[in-house]
């Protein structure tokens, strides 16, 4: 029997390292391939979108990079909110409303965060003389960092790496939904429009699609599960980062920063009156002050579903806001001139003292 062992070859170690390297940088270039493409889809097929989606993009392209405030005007309206201001507030109507005022509005779906939105705003530039507050400014929630969990928001990161994610869905539904709106041309020519529109109508768009019932309107006798006579009242959040930034854009700029009405259904609520803890809470900011009632109610036949007013109740809800704030101006004119013959009369003193 031979003691002569076999000699089994190695493995070529390089070989294996430089085919190792081929193999991942082709996966990364066929990935960077598909990532490329779907950006480049994403981009130059913006109206594939649904709806909602399309309006808040147009927005915040509006917010983050055009002109939403004439400058020239001495009374310089911005609203922020939800998707109840976008539906519920006509700049255009409320500047025939209010003399010498430009407006916006900049409520956007489905979020009630707007410092980030105003701070972007005022630093570019687009300065207003008032702000028009219908939501809480809490601070967004954070989840903390841990060893498990090593980035606080983990749908901004997916919007960051892959802002195209929701594309396959969204060309999906775009292509069901097309032959409705006369086809694939048509319908995105739609989306185009419902852009357009909401940029004429410097922030303010009419929410159609979850209109069930004729007209855009609500039976009169209309309710749901969960209406009734509970009274809900936003609070001050007086600790929060968001309001300490908030008080120092209006100190840098002098804006005034007003809490109004939003509003409900009737039925829904009930009668708020007041909301005497944010007044009690704010009466030590100058530059806060609350207009109004907590909220407005107004009957069925203004709004287009549950949550939003149809153009005619957006007509009434401005009107409401208009009032106010033609109240507020008077009271703000009364004010400085009060200031400003308090001024005379203590130099005129002082004069006298002099002699």
């Amino acid at each position: 029997m031979s003691n002569t062992s076999t000699i089994r070859p190695q493995p070529d170690q390089q070989a294996e390292a430089a085919r190792a390297l081929r193999v991942s940088a082709l996966f990364v270039a066929i990935f960077g391939a598909l990532w490329a493409m779907a950006f480049l889809i994403a981009q130059h097929l913006p109206y594939i979108q649904p709806g909602s989606d399309i309006v808040f993009s147009a927005k915040m392209e509006m917010l983050r990079r055009g002109q939403v405030l004439d400058m020239s005007k001495p009374v310089r309206v911005l609203i922020f909110g939800n998707s109840k201001v976008l539906a519920g507030f006509n700049p255009v109507s409320f500047q025939r409303e209010v003399p010498e005022v430009s407006a916006y509005n900049c409520g956007l779906p489905a979020t009630s965060e707007f410092v980030k939105e105003l701070t972007a705003l005022v630093d570019r530039g687009q300065i207003p003389t008032h702000v028009l507050i219908t939501v809480p400014w809490e601070d967004p929630v954070k989840r903390p960092r841990s060893l498990f969990h090593l980035i606080r928001s983990d749908r901004e990161l997916m919007d960051r790496i892959f802002p195209f994610r929701h594309l396959l869905r969204n060309l999906a539904l775009f292509l069901l939904r097309s032959p409705k709106f006369g086809g694939i041309g048509s319908y995105y020519d739609h989306g185009r429009e419902v852009a357009t529109v909401m940029q004429r109508g410097q922030g303010y768009y009419f929410i159609d699609a979850q209109s069930r019932f004729p007209g855009n309107r609500l039976p009169d006798d209309f309710s749901i599960m969960g209406d009734g006579n509970a009274v809900e009242y936003r609070a001050p959040a007086t600790a929060s980062q968001s309001f300490a930034t908030l008080r120092a854009i209006a100190a840098r700029y002098g804006i005034k920063l007003l809490v109004v009405p939003y509003y409900l259904r009737a039925g829904e609520r009930g009668a708020p009156g007041v909301n005497t803890p944010m007044v009690e809470a704010l009466e030590k900011y100058p530059e806060f002050h609350v207009l109004g009632d907590e909220y407005l109610l107004f009957p069925n036949r203004y709004f287009s579903d549950t949550a939003h007013l149809n153009p005619e109740g957006a007509e009434v809800y401005t009107a409401e806001i208009a009032k106010l704030m033609k109240d507020e101006l008077v009271a703000e004119r009364a004010q400085k001139q009060e200031t400003q013959q308090a001024t005379r009369e203590q130099a005129t003193k002082e004069g006298h003292h002099a002699f």
